[in-house]
């Protein structure tokens, strides 16, 4: 069974102390194209790993220093697990799951292309530090935040598409993006989706762990034309990821369209999603999947438009349109409450630091010419006002530790 053979390597690495923890491994990544599982992914390592508190990273990447092709994190505290398996609902398979395997990245492609996110259990409350390497999965909570007969478990990183497992039956499919109305294709178990998925991808690497496929080939073939699963779907007729913009009301500003234009930031350590993708980027943070507000006094707020992700950690970017300067914000996922930081104090001095970050990222300038030009920029401005946080700027200019 793939998660018993996965906990059984978890207690064996356990169980070799913490002498070795977080040393760097030697070797390159081994990524047989048969029968691929989470244990075969660690077991086929070999001494190509680093091991830290929460996870193992398989696989060094050549796109970023301390970028993996794969991070598997290890099970969360039993408290921790029970308490989310009573409040979400989890049924027998999904608590298994995370007895062995507490979420983590599989097949990351590059800096925006990670093949398959899977939802972990954090602990309410916990802060996430932008600066340390060895975070948090993805909270599980986040896109489970309305009551349905479905747990999200995963996203496939190419177009956000859910992975969902059923209450009743405890099957798994995947969604057309975060529209669980839709059904791209199904499996019979977790276990199923993981090893079947694992063994495609992989054949879609080369032995060095780089892609050789474009993004969207990660994602699960459809196995029919698109279709309504009507124990999913609300009354109204399901939207699609092309469809939200009209679905949802985020109109964007036409300075921030003027400012962003079709600029791209490969290396940069921060997303900027594109215009088109602005709508759909609203789920989870100003509307739940079947497009329930969630605005709220200690949730999101409504003039808050997210643009973007901070790739460390997965914490949202977004602006204030309420203000003509377009103030930029970023907060930190896990948390009771979403609680703004500022990172710029105008969309214009936003998409410069950018420029720089990538400069800096490409060897034209140096860390230090970037983030003494960024507090520059920014002490040019109203004085009178809050500092933006000129250290959110720093860390994706170091590297982490090794």
């Amino acid at each position: 069974m793939i998660l018993l053979s996965f906990g059984f390597f978890l207690r064996g690495q356990r169980a070799k102390g913490t002498r070795q923890r977080g040393r760097q491994r030697g070797g390159s990544p081994k990524l047989p194209c048969e029968g691929m599982t989470i244990h075969d992914i660690i077991r086929e390592a070999g001494s190509n790993y680093k091991e830290t508190a929460r996870a193992f990273f398989i696989g060094p990447q050549p796109w970023a220093d301390g970028a993996y092709l794969h991070r598997i994190h290890k099970p969360a505290e039993p408290n921790v697990r029970v308490e989310l398996s009573r409040t979400l609902g989890f049924p027998a398979s999904l608590d298994k799951h995370f007895e062995y395997c507490n979420g983590g990245v599989l097949f990351s492609a590059s800096p925006i292309c990670l093949g398959i996110n899977l939802l972990g259990c954090v602990p309410a409350g916990l802060r996430h530090n932008r600066s340390e390497f060895d975070q948090p999965p993805s909270d599980i909570r986040l896109l489970n935040l309305q009551p349905r007969d479905y747990v999200a478990i995963a996203y496939y990183g190419a177009d956000l598409s859910l992975v969902l497992v059923s209450r009743r039956d405890e099957t798994v499919r995947c969604c057309y993006g975060k529209d669980a109305g839709t059904v791209r294709c199904e499996w019979d178990s977790i276990e199923t989706w993981l090893s079947s998925e694992i063994d495609r991808i992989s054949s879609l690497f080369r032995s060095d762990g780089s892609c050789l496929v474009p993004c969207d080939d990660l994602l699960p073939p459809a196995q029919s034309s698109k279709l309504v699963d009507p124990a999913l779907a609300d009354s109204d007729p399901p939207r699609t990821e092309q469809g939200l913009s009209s679905a949802f009301p985020v109109p964007i500003p036409p300075d921030y369209r003027r400012l962003r234009g079709d600029r791209i930031w490969p290396h940069a350590g921060i997303t900027v999603y594109p215009l088109t993708e602005i709508a759909a980027r609203q789920v989870g943070y100003g509307y739940s999947p079947d497009g329930q507000s969630l605005v709220g006094p200690r949730g999101w707020q409504r003039d808050w438009l997210v643009i973007g992700h901070e790739d460390l950690c997965g914490d949202p970017i977004f602006l204030n349109v309420a203000e003509p300067a377009l103030p930029v914000f970023t907060s930190a996922h896990g948390e009771d409450s979403w609680e703004p930081d500022l990172i710029s104090r105008s969309a214009e001095v936003f998409f410069e630091s950018m420029d720089l970050l990538e400069k800096a990222q490409n060897g034209i300038l140096s860390a230090a010419a970037v983030l003494s030009k960024i507090s520059e920029m920014h002490s040019c401005e109203d004085a009178r006002r809050e500092e933006p946080d000129i250290e959110f700027w720093s860390v994706p200019l170091e590297s982490p530790e090794s």
